[in-house]
């Protein structure tokens, strides 16, 4: 059964802007396949065995001392989600790569371990071997691998963010899983608002400078810029005139499930490329 939460916020999203209906209801459809499949969740390993290479800022994900209990669920997920071929809120071809993938791992065992294994470990020349042996779409499997990590990972993950945060990370990518951030949101402290970059990937979020850019790392004041959108009171864009890059930044608190999305802020993605500007961060899907 949906979560009410989820569906509310949609729903109201929706309702105030209305061009996004069709891509919330998709990922409406994603989420009930979602949570259609329990998950137990398994004893977490002891995080100290990946501390050192943590340290050298090695992603815990990519640390070789490192075990994912939710491997998995991870896997079960992902075999579920390729059932996408079949609901009416997928787009035709979307639903056409789903049935050539569900194909594909029907025919092949131990595909969709590898493939999820792959994606977690960041190994291209498998992923790549495995998609041009299968004739599988690159991105709409990556993205249904991805979706199905961080839906796996989801009942760990603040105990994750927990120990990253006491090993004191500050790198400019995602301590989990090594990927650049997609999105950003300002937060409450005692110390004042504080910036916590959002992994687009396994949804991890850390803490980062506020006043640098997250791709190229310029604290220069007068190349970084606050781009605000008319009728949009929570979300701006902070871009960076030296890379060109950007990043969405939701500033309120409440509405992460929706506001962090990334799909839900798609027409920023939109208006701010006609500026110039690129999307740098790791993303599962494009515009």
């Amino acid at each position: 059964m949906m979560t009410t939460t989820l569906q509310t916020l949609t729903d109201e999203w929706i309702k105030e802007r209305p061009f996004l209906k069709e891509l919330g209801q998709f990922h409406l459809a994603i989420e009930s396949i979602l949570e259609s499949i329990p998950q137990e969740k398994k004893e977490w390993p002891a995080l100290h065995a990946a501390k050192e290479e943590f340290k050298r800022g090695i992603p815990l994900f990519k640390c070789e001392s490192f075990q994912m209990p939710a491997l998995d669920a991870a896997i079960e997920y992902f075999q579920a989600l390729t059932n996408l071929s079949e609901s009416e809120k997928a787009p035709a071809p979307f639903k056409e790569h789903c049935l050539k993938l569900q194909e594909a791992l029907a025919g092949d065992k131990d595909l969709a371990e590898m493939i999820i294994r792959a994606v977690i470990k960041d190994e291209h020349q498998k992923l790549s071997a495995a998609f041009e042996k299968h004739q599988l779409n690159e991105g709409v499997t990556k993205f249904l691998a991805w979706t199905a990590i961080a839906r796996a990972v989801r009942p760990y993950l603040s105990e994750i963010m927990e120990w990253e945060v006491k090993q004191g990370w500050h790198k400019e990518y995602c301590p989990t899983c090594g990927a650049l951030p997609n999105m950003a949101q300002l937060k409450r402290s005692s110390k004042g608002r504080r910036r916590h970059l959002v992994c687009g990937c396994c949804k991890t979020q850390w803490v980062y400078k506020r006043i640098i850019c997250p791709y190229c790392g310029n604290e220069d004041q007068e190349q970084l810029e606050i781009i605000e959108i008319e009728g949009e009171d929570d979300i701006r864009v902070d871009v960076c005139n030296s890379c060109k890059g950007y990043i969405k930044v939701y500033t309120n608190q409440g509405e992460e499930e929706i506001a962090l999305a990334d799909w839900s802020t798609i027409h920023f993605d939109i208006l701010i490329k006609e500026k110039g500007f690129l999307k740098m961060g790791t993303h599962l899907f494009d515009v």
